[in-house]
């Protein structure tokens, strides 16, 4: 959809018709998901999860805390913020422990640095308006930021979470990359129409 007024019309309803297929297509399957069968059953394993990764006796300190849990969809959506930036740029340096915890968190921090250089290059407000009008980059980024969210809600634990996040990773550098060379392209395109420009009022 190229025109900007019915791309943003349309969205909302494309965005609520792949939730809402994607819950009719749980609640049809239910029978043989098992624990996996409805999304109320999806927040109740990642919370078992989450929480028996917490327990240090049997893993020991290397976790991170999100809060307490009370059960309820609301509250378990309103970890979302914490827990995508877990699961993109958890541990942190200070958080390392071992030489695998701190390699990871190096990793981490060269990520964190990279997302914060390819909007400052490209301007908030611009890298969202690329990111729509890029297929590609839309999906990687929508893809590394769901699956972080999903890790990270129910993956207490460092150790697990550094293993588990990898597929993220190479779609998340996607997106940044393509925001990035896109934004590049746009600005050498202004800048070429101003001397243009510049070159006509001369003349």
């Amino acid at each position: 959809i190229r025109n900007p007024l019915l791309r943003a019309f349309f969205m909302p309803a494309i965005v609520a018709f792949f939730i809402g297929g994607g819950l009719l297509l749980l609640e049809i399957f239910e029978p043989f998901l098992g624990e996996y069968g409805s999304l109320g059953s999806i927040i109740r394993t990642a919370i078992t999860t989450y929480e028996d990764h917490i327990r240090a006796v049997q893993y020991g300190e290397h976790f991170y805390y999100l809060g307490q849990f009370d059960g309820t969809t609301l509250d378990f959506f309103s970890k979302a913020p914490a827990a995508i930036i877990a699961g993109l740029f958890r541990p942190f340096i200070w958080e390392a422990r071992t030489v695998f915890m701190l390699i990871a968190a190096l990793e981490n921090t060269a990520f964190l640095l990279l997302v914060f250089a390819v909007i400052w290059r490209t301007g908030p407000v611009k890298a969202w308006k690329i990111a729509f009008e890029e297929p590609l980059a839309i999906f990687s980024l929508a893809f590394a930021v769901t699956f972080a969210f999903g890790v990270g809600i129910s993956t207490a634990n460092f150790g697990a979470l550094m293993r588990l996040k990898t597929p993220l990773i190479p779609f998340l550098l996607v997106g940044l990359f393509i925001l990035y060379h896109r934004a590049m392209e746009l600005k050498k395109q202004s800048q070429a129409n101003s001397i243009f420009q510049s070159d006509q009022q001369v003349s």
